[in-house]
Order: structure tokens, then C-alpha cells, then sequence
């Protein structure tokens, strides 16, 4: 049987945090609730205080300081709505258009995308290659020392979606802190760059079954000066996977050719842990990943490319 809850709407994210170490384990932080919603209705979850944070100020998405900030409940439809000329909103905006249905887009937020830990979220691995810091109030961190965490203390023997998902629950209250809250999310922004995120999925609002986001930036001589891959749903928790960035790294954007990014791509592989279930083989996983970095790299390059000449 379910239980009641009591509900809490703070002023502010301080209100909030006050709420939270006042109430115990037994509070939760609601924002967009459509997982924690599920969690609750079947049971799996007990609940005793919601403390509404959807209303304390973090649902924006702003420049500040050559840095796109993003608050922390700006939801999926805000994001996918979102206009710049910048290539890092573009790829975050179109990112969001592709997520869950537009019902669930009008409540499911930035914020719970990221911080319920799931190695399928479809934002982690476009935040992890555009170098994003998460701002908590215990501080900033970078969302790829947010994953490493995770992954350092998932079990290596974890075989299904469900011991994945516990595991990394379990974890991420060691990496926020228990009452730790999540403010926004900072983004870089950069010259001379390119980048893209590909997916495969079973249906246009299924979970990823594989993702690859792709940043790429050369310097004034058209030289490859960064690259950063990051991959989702094929680890335990999105990786960045850096032998293939760095093979692509010191090339001139003009002489990179298929063959180049297509060695590039077969080079993940070494740094992923796909699993067999229900949604797909292992094997295919596997496959799936090196197409779709090829992908985003071809695209990533040619956008370059095109600037270059």
C-alpha cells in the first residue's frame, strides 16, 4: 500500500535544504517527479515529506561570463525550446527534443535527468563532452568526477539494468552529499568548435540503447586541439572515452577522412561494458556505439570542415 506524504513548497534553495536535514531520510526533493512518481506508486519508494523545489528559482537558462548557465528545473520543453546561436545550446536543445514524449517534457527536468544516476540519461553524455560543472550547495564539481564516483563503486559483476540502476543509486548520495542539492549546470562556451550527440533507441521515446556525444575544437590553424567523446547506456554510468579523442588530436580538420574517423570510432571499445537485456544484446550494444561515434564525429568534422575552407 502506498503511503501519505506531506507537502512542502520552500521560497528558496536554502528553505529547501533546511527542509530536507530537518525532515531526515524521509524527505525527498521533488522536481519534475517522473521517476520518483513511479518509484512512490509502485511501492518502491516510501515518501513521508515532498519538498517541491520546482518553484525556489533554478528553472532558467542564462549567459553569464563566456558560460551558458542552465538551472537545475528547467525542464526537457524549456531546453528543446531554447534559441542561440551557440553550437552547445543547438546540440542540447535538439538533445531535449528527443526525449520522452511532449507530455513528459512539460514536467521532467534538467536536474533529475542528471541526478537520478542513470547510465541511460540522455543529457549525461552531451554535458560530459561540452565539459559541464554541476553547482550543488556543497560546491562545483565536474559532471564527469560526478559519474567517476559512481563508477568506481559499482559492483564489476552487476549483470542486469535493475543491479546497475541500485548500485548507482545507492552511490550517488555518497557523491551529493544526503542533503545536497543540485543548483545548475555550467557550460563553456568555445571558438572554433563542432560537436553532436547520436542515439539508438527502439522507439522515438524509448531509452537509449547507446549514446555518443561528440565536442571537437581547433585552433586558428585549423588543428585539432580537443576532442571529447562520451558515451551513455553502455556502462554501468556515461564514460568519456579518451584514447579515441586524443588519436584524433594534432590532425588538421581538412585531413581527416573516413578511414581516420572510423579508427577513431573502433577505439571505444576498449572503454565500455555493455550489457545484455531485455532492450538489446550486448553484442549489438557493442556495434551499435562504434556507428553511432562515427557518426557523430563524421558530423562533428564536416560542420568543421565546412568553416575551414
Amino acid at each position: 500500500m502506498k503511503s501519505k506524504f506531506q507537502f512542502h513548497r520552500p521560497a528558496d534553495y536554502r528553505e529547501a535544504c533546511e527542509l530536507k536535514q530537518r525532515l531526515g531520510k524521509g524527505a525527498v526533493y521533488w522536481s519534475g517527479g517522473t521517476d520518483l512518481m513511479g518509484e512512490w506508486q509502485s511501492g518502491e519508494k516510501d515518501i513521508e515529506h515532498c519538498i517541491d523545489i520546482t518553484r525556489i528559482g533554478l528553472n532558467y537558462l542564462k549567459m553569464k561570463d563566456s558560460s551558458v548557465h542552465i538551472g537545475a528545473t528547467l525542464t526537457l520543453d524549456e531546453l528543446a525550446s531554447a534559441t542561440a546561436e551557440y553550437r552547445e545550446i543547438k546540440l542540447l536543445s535538439e538533445t531535449a527534443k528527443k526525449m520522452a514524449t511532449p507530455q513528459v517534457r512539460t514536467i521532467a527536468t534538467v536536474g533529475g535527468n542528471i541526478c537520478n544516476g542513470l547510465p541511460s540519461a540522455d543529457l549525461a553524455a552531451p554535458f560530459m563532452a561540452l565539459n559541464t560543472d554541476i553547482v550543488t550547495t556543497s560546491g562545483t564539481h565536474k559532471i564527469e568526477d560526478f559519474y567517476n564516483d559512481v563508477r568506481n563503486n559499482v559492483n564489476d559483476a552487476s549483470n542486469n539494468v535493475n543491479d546497475v540502476r541500485n548500485d548507482v543509486n545507492d552511490v550517488k548520495n555518497d557523491v551529493l552529499g544526503e542533503d545536497d542539492l543540485a543548483l545548475e549546470f555550467v557550460i563553456p562556451l568555445s571558438e572554433r568548435c563542432a560537436c553532436s550527440y547520436k542515439k539508438s533507441v527502439r522507439s522515438t521515446v524509448g531509452v537509449a540503447l547507446a549514446g555518443a556525444a561528440v565536442f571537437i575544437q581547433v585552433d586558428d590553424k585549423g588543428i585539432v586541439s580537443d576532442v571529447r567523446i562520451a558515451l551513455s547506456s553502455v556502462a554501468p554510468v556515461p564514460v568519456i572515452v579518451r584514447q579515441a579523442g586524443q588519436f584524433l588530436t594534432g590532425i588538421r580538420i581538412s585531413e581527416i577522412n573516413d578511414s581516420i574517423l572510423q579508427e577513431s570510432a573502433e577505439m571505444v571499445v576498449s572503454d565500455i561494458r555493455p550489457i545484455t537485456d531485455l532492450r538489446g544484446s550486448k553484442e549489438f550494444r557493442r556495434y551499435a556505439t562504434v556507428m553511432l561515434t562515427k557518426s557523430a564525429l563524421s558530423e562533428a568534422v564536416f560542420d568543421l570542415q565546412k568553416r575551414d575552407k
